[in-house]
């Protein structure tokens, strides 16, 4: 992890998204996803820890499983929602070489938009503290969300 001012990591491509044809056999498997889930669990905790020990400001993590693995408490419940209509997410697994069938599986091995924002609103109520901002990333949304929020993080947070 390299420690970023808040100007680069606003300017950085929220675009990207990560995703291999590689990881095909546990995406047709929610019983090896979650047990590959349950391998890689403790060591990225650790070495998530040791890249946070001693930081301060805003550090922004990108976990596409915060919500399904319940560690929004890593971020004391600050979380970012970035959703994607269907359409631009077949779109862009459809670029990273994936079948019409592979594509299937792998979106319906996730958590949906709604299932992540009820898991991260109930940790947030439940731990009374947290907030939830939810950034539309689909293909034909306004590219000024992504600044608007990210501009509404550092007003909440009072980041300097």
């Amino acid at each position: 992890f390299k420690q970023k001012t808040a100007y680069e990591i606003k300017e950085c491509d929220w675009s990207s998204d990560v995703c291999s044809s590689d990881l095909e056999i546990v995406f047709n498997s929610s019983e090896k996803l979650d047990k590959l889930n349950k391998i890689i669990y403790t060591p990225l905790m650790v070495r998530l820890r040791r890249e946070l020990y001693d930081k301060k400001g805003l550090i922004l993590i990108n976990a596409a499983l915060i919500a399904e693995l319940d560690m929004s408490y890593l971020s004391n419940n600050h979380v970012v929602l970035v959703t994607a209509d269907k359409l631009s997410q077949k779109r862009r697994l459809e670029e990273k070489g994936l079948t019409p069938e592979q594509i299937n599986t792998r979106l319906a091995s996730q958590y949906s938009t709604e299932e992540k924002r009820k898991n991260l609103e109930q940790e947030i109520n439940t731990n009374k503290q947290g907030k939830l901002w939810v950034v539309d990333n689909s293909d034909n949304s306004d590219s000024k969300i992504i600044e608007n929020v990210f501009d509404s993080i550092i007003e909440e947070l009072k980041v300097k």
